[in-house]
């Protein structure tokens, strides 16, 4: 019977990654035959926006046109004949149509997902759930509704205080379901500040395995949070500048949606939007940097889709966030193989081990809510750039913070970059550190450990070289960033460790000591430090420099 239980047990985790595995494959191969995707390079000049409240046949109508005057291939003077074989009809688009929430057509822009159109609002059933400093746990949620006014006038909703709409996405927990990451967001929101806080709960829209439907089902979901926010706005008299989205995933893109409904929105945050369908897709579809005054995007799991990834590669925003380069987060492991793993392993969620990067997105964001520790991240061409110390300008004001105090450097924009520890509190601080060699030193190699001391505590040996060793040539700058979880406004010792290579391919080699004639030392949070004068580390040797800010 204990045979049984196990295996019934590695069954169901088996069947869970074989979903997954579905999912994926689908997507892969719709994406590679080019059934879903329409590449916004392709040239395309007419791209409809989704269509609001019309009457029926003439959505039909206005689809139709469009149906027929897709791009066809340019004619390059070469003349071909139609024969029967090669004459098809168009398949009339989907049309389902909602109310007053519109028509939806699987009709190019959206026919991203494959052919599927939105499921039914009943369906999908959307909540809202309204929560402030008097209801600030689950349990009190209070829902309201655009179609109930008492709702709002029974509910602790303050037209007059800010309004955050946090939207969860693919494979999300009910809000009464451990964990539901708006939950914890939405607790540390009202710690820090008194506003209003909405969770969009749409789960039942967004459950697995059925990734086309979630993905077609949020243009719905945001016809309603959209139609949500008017009404507030004009039954409680508050303005739309006092919103703010919030969503992960697919929720990043009905955020998206969203504004696209509401010209004037002031700021979007998405947290890692979802690749599958979005990542080479038209704007319209998708979250990007014209649906908000101000669009601050997490990127923390980007990459292909069959190597494990869930995340857009691609900066969709006024400012995009790479942490950690946006893939491959600091404790989790390959997607695949993790997930193979939690089948031998009773320890570990299936869930943890297939999106553990992707969900580091909102992880990171709860953590900056209330974190005296700022993640602060630096302009740069790429990240490779970023971890070789080569940027590090933060003037004019171009070094934003991460997560919720973004919105206090509206100046920064672009693609900017961090590093960051792999469990909470994920923020840390860091040191760039640059060794300069004296002329004439005798080439050595070997690896270089700092520790970098304050008056009360130290950042521990950081090794200055990724790998096991490097070459060390005279008269250069070498550069290091290293992320700490101790802050130090001051350095009293630099301790200094030089261990030479005993890699067996250049044992053979004549090495001499490691001699430098400057070492600077900066951190994030403002502080540095200089030495100047010789300095000679012998071969496995230490020394530790104590005087600064002499050169």
């Amino acid at each position: 019977m204990v045979f049984l239980s196990y295996l019934r047990q590695d069954m169901n985790g088996l069947w869970n990654i074989l979903c997954v595995v579905v999912v994926v494959v689908l997507v892969a191969d719709l994406a590679e035959s080019g059934k879903i995707r329409n590449d916004v390079r392709t040239g395309k000049q007419e791209r409809p926006s989704e269509l609001r409240s019309l009457p029926y046949q003439d959505i039909l109508r206005v689809y139709g046109q469009t149906q027929t005057s897709r791009k066809k291939p340019t004619d390059h003077g070469h003349h071909t004949t139609t024969t029967p074989a090669m004459t098809t009809t168009p398949r009339p688009p989907q049309v389902v149509c909602f109310g007053d929430l519109g028509c939806f057509s699987d009709e190019y822009p959206f026919d991203n997902t494959g052919g599927v159109v939105p499921q039914s609002p009943e369906y999908i059933n959307t909540m809202f759930y309204v929560f402030t400093k008097s209801n600030p746990t689950i349990e009190a949620r209070q829902a309201i509704s655009y179609d109930d006014i008492l709702s709002v006038q029974n509910s602790p909703f303050d037209p007059t205080k800010p309004v955050k709409v946090l939207i969860h996405g693919f494979y999300s927990y009910s809000i009464t379901g451990d964990p539901f990451w708006a939950g914890d967001a939405m607790r540390e929101m009202l710690i820090r500040d008194d506003m209003n806080v909405i969770i969009v709960d749409w789960n039942k829209g967004a459950v697995a395995p059925n990734y086309f439907a979630a993905a077609s089902n949020i243009r719905v979901v945001a016809a309603q949070t959209a139609k949500l926010i008017v009404f507030l706005m004009e039954e409680t008299g508050c303005g739309l500048d006092q919103f703010h989205l919030v969503g992960h995933s697919l929720g990043a893109h009905t955020s998206g949606l969203v504004g696209a409904r509401l010209p004037g929105l002031p700021r979007i945050t998405g947290l890692d939007p979802a690749e599958p369908f979005f990542e080479d897709e038209d704007p319209v579809v998708r979250l990007d940097a014209a649906d908000a005054l101000f669009v601050d995007v997490i990127h923390t799991d980007g990459g292909e889709i069959l190597s494990g990834a869930w995340g857009l590669d691609l900066p969709v925003g006024d400012v995009d966030f790479y942490p950690n380069g946006g893939k491959g987060q600091p404790g989790c492991s390959n997607t695949w193989v993790g997930a193979i793993s939690s089948l031998f392993d009773s320890s570990l969620e299936l869930t943890d081990s297939m999106d553990c990067s992707h969900s580091r997105a909102y992880q990171l964001y709860i953590d900056s809510i209330n974190n005296p520790c700022k993640l602060i991240a630096y302009p740069c061409r790429s990240y490779d750039d970023y971890v070789a110390g080569r940027c590090w300008d933060c003037s004019n004001n171009a070094c934003p913070v991460m997560g919720y105090d973004v919105g206090s450097n509206l100046n920064a924009r672009g693609s900017v970059y961090l590093s960051t520890g792999e469990n909470a509190p994920y923020c840390s601080y860091e040191y760039r550190v640059v060794l300069k060699t004296k002329p004439g030193m005798t080439f050595c190699r070997g690896q270089i450990t700092i520790n970098i001391a304050g008056t009360y505590q130290s950042t521990g040996p950081m090794n200055f070289f990724e790998g096991d060793s490097e070459g060390i040539d005279a008269d250069r700058e070498y550069v290091g960033i290293f992320a700490s979880n101790v802050r130090l406004d001051t350095v009293k010792e630099l301790t200094l460790t030089y261990t030479r290579t005993t890699n067996f391919l250049f044992s053979w080699g004549s090495y001499g000591d490691l001699e430098l004639e400057r070492v600077n030392i900066q951190s994030n949070v403002g502080m540095s430090a200089s030495s100047c004068g010789d300095t000679i580390v012998r071969e496995d040797g230490m020394v530790t420099i104590t005087t600064f800010n002499k050169c």
